[in-house]
Parts: structure tokens; sequence; C-alpha cells
């Protein structure tokens, strides 16, 4: 049996996993009302898409706790490790998406980045964007930082009981 699953869930821990999976599930729903996505021809690519993103989002929680708790690898060392391997990553994606028809602009929209477009009006844009684009990433960074040592810091305050 892996590792993962030889943790011992109590009562509380799955009635929050309930609770997550709710709350994923409402905020799912939510968006395609707010967007009017049934309206669109591929809602139902798009609504599975969003239900695997959250359950990878769920993977990558715990794959991060099992490093910090038998790695012994800090909350920064799993964030730059994530950053070292996304950065690249994110740019073949973009690169592969931008020849293929996903980056195609239809109705004056694009269904994904096309990262050609998105150098082609650098020199129109106003000195705020500019900043607010070079402080994206940092921004997620700082929000990911919290979040592991969100889940450091329980996960020590757990095991110490």
């Amino acid at each position: 049996m892996p590792k993962y699953f030889s943790e011992v869930y109590y009562k509380h821990k799955n009635i929050s996993i309930i609770i997550f999976i709710l709350i994923e599930a409402i905020k799912i729903i939510f968006f395609i009302i707010r967007e009017k996505e049934y309206k669109k021809e591929n809602f139902i690519i798009i609504t599975i898409l969003r239900v695997i993103y959250s359950s990878l989002s769920a993977f990558y929680y715990l794959y991060i706790k099992d490093l910090m708790k038998y790695k012994f690898i800090s909350p920064y060392k799993c964030n730059f490790m994530i950053g070292v391997i996304n950065f690249p990553l994110l740019i073949i994606i973009m690169l592969i998406i931008s020849f293929t028809p996903f980056g195609k602009k239809e109705n004056n929209e694009f269904f994904c980045d096309n990262i050609f477009e998105l150098f082609k009006d650098v020199a129109n844009l106003n000195i705020v964007y500019i900043i607010l684009l070079i402080l994206l990433p940092f921004i997620y960074g700082a929000i990911l930082i919290c979040k592991n040592k969100v889940i450091n810091h329980l996960f020590n305050i757990i095991t110490k009981q």
C-alpha cells in the first residue's frame, strides 16, 4: 500500500475533505453560471478540465506536505523547486499552444495564450501594466510560500501532539 494511503484519517479529517470537495464543486458551478459557459460549445470539456485541476491541486498539496515531512525540505526550497520546474514548462507549453489552433484568434478572443500576441503590443502598454506584469510572478510566489508555510506549520503542530 502506498505511503499516501497509510495515514489514518479520523472523522474530522474526512469531514474537512468532504467540505473541501463541496466548496470546489460550488466554485466550479458558480464560475460556470457567472461566465455563462453552459452556452459555449465546449462546455463539457471546460467543466471536466476544472474538475481535473481541482483534483490535481489537492494531490499537489499532499505531495508538498510529504516532501516537507519525509525529506525535511523547507517550504522555501519547495517553492523554489516548483518555480524552477514550472517556468521552463510554462514557456514550452505557451510555444506549443502558439502553433496550434488553440492559439488562434476567434471573435477577437484567444482560447489560450498566444506568446506571439503577448509581445506584439508591448510598446502600447501603460507603465502601470508593465509593473503589474513584472510583479505578478512575485505575488504568486508569495501566495504559494504562504500556503507552504501554513501546510508545514500545521503539520508540525499535528505531529507534536
